[in-house]
């Protein structure tokens, strides 16, 4: 008899609980993946998309014609003196920026009440801004889109080189054979001829030219001449020399030159609870520059020390269990702070702070806000988070203008 009555009253708490789980009071909000009927609206948390633009510096160093002669002729020292034709690629500037898309993990349905309807304020994004308040949405961001240059090698001419005399003309006594009837007779003839200088010569030349420009500049400067230039005459003459100067000096030295350019890319981290969080964006070596990985590629590169990661891990901030989203009130996030740092291999490039909404916790408001229109909510619209919550015993105080 007892085992009787304990059955029947098991089956009453078992009808009871399931008849409270099947009629769910509305409205409430749930989890897209455990909505059970048609929604009014769908909202979704903000995730954070980061972007990194990555300037790089490349170095091109191109050798001198007479670049052999620059110790001997100018008494330079060999450091000066670029002996070889080379590139050397560098990361010199990091900046990271952070985006706010759509989290696809993180989607939720309002079941509606038709007695009972608050006021929603949806962003273009879907992101749930407010509840029973009014709130100046933000502005459309544009649209990211990764910049990939394609480094250039630079083509680099010595113009001065057509301002040497290459040939020389010289005035030379020839013997030509002349028949008569009896002999031939020897006569001495003169003529110009024409011969090429050698590559020391033409050295030579440039560095005597130097000499003598360095001379007439100081002679200019000092005021040994009668009559010169003045104001700002004699300051474009003495700026030309300089100019001038310098691309000779050149021809013995070799020439560098710096370009740069600028790379983006993006990174948008997945939700997770442990850190850290790490990426391959590219590829980066100093000879050859940045990489790309490609869809396509069919071989990884192994060399970690090519490898310009991105990685992610919490600062100071132990990630709780997330709450559970059972139908219920607003759900709304906390963002996490965290460090992003950038590096090639082991070796660290930058390092900031940024906050990461996905890598934050979920929570839950109570059900009693949908319950009733009084309730003012204001959500931030790039985390997710509770800016604002006005209960009914609390009056609205009006927004300061900025």
């Amino acid at each position: 008899m007892i085992k009787k009555l304990l059955f029947l009253i098991a089956m009453v708490v078992f009808f009871i609980a399931c008849k409270t789980t099947n009629e769910l009071v509305k409205p409430y909000i749930v989890s897209y993946n455990d909505a059970k009927e048609p929604a009014l609206f769908m909202y979704n948390l903000p995730a954070t998309m980061l972007e990194f633009e990555v300037t790089v510096k490349q170095t091109q160093k191109i050798k001198g014609p007479y670049a052999d002669y620059g110790v001997r002729f100018l008494g330079l020292i060999n450091t000066a003196i670029i002996e070889r034709n080379s590139k050397r690629f560098e990361i010199v500037n990091v900046n990271v920026k952070t985006h706010f898309v759509q989290d696809s993990a993180n989607w939720y349905c309002y079941i509606h009440n038709s007695e009972s309807l608050p006021s929603f304020v949806v962003t273009d994004k879907n992101v749930l801004a407010g509840i029973n308040t009014d709130i100046e949405l933000n502005e459309i961001s544009e649209m990211i889109t990764e910049n990939i240059p394609s480094p250039k090698d630079l083509k680099v001419f010595f113009i001065d080189l057509g301002m040497q005399k290459i040939l020389i003309e010289e005035i030379q006594t020839v013997y030509r054979e002349i028949k008569t009837d009896s002999s031939v007779v020897k006569v001495p003839v003169k003529e110009y001829v024409k011969s090429k200088r050698n590559e020391e010569e033409l050295a030579r030349l440039a560095a005597d030219f130097i000499t003598r420009l360095k001379t007439l500049r100081f002679e200019l400067v000092a005021g040994l001449y009668e009559v010169f230039p003045d104001g700002r005459s004699l300051e474009a003459t003495i700026k030309e020399m300089y100019d001038v100067e310098k691309r000779y000096v050149e021809l013995f030295t070799g020439v560098a030159k710096d370009t740069t350019y600028t790379y983006t890319f993006t990174y948008t981290p997945k939700h997770e609870t442990e850190t850290p969080l790490s990426k391959v964006l590219c590829y980066f070596d100093d000879e050859s520059g940045v990489s790309l990985i490609l869809p396509t590629q069919q071989y990884a590169n192994n060399n970690k020390n090519q490898h310009f990661i991105v990685e992610l891990n919490y600062d100071s901030y132990d990630p709780l269990i997330d709450q559970r989203i059972t139908p219920g009130g607003p759900v709304y996030r906390i963002p996490a702070l965290c460090n992003v740092i950038l590096k090639v291999g082991d070796k660290p490039i930058s390092m900031s702070k940024q906050y990461i909404n996905q890598l934050g916790n979920v929570y839950q408001l109570p059900i009693d806000v949908l319950n009733s229109n009084k309730y003012q909510i204001e959500f931030d619209q790039q985390s997710g988070n509770i800016r604002r919550v006005n209960s009914p015993l609390e009056p609205v105080l009006p927004k300061k203008k900025r």
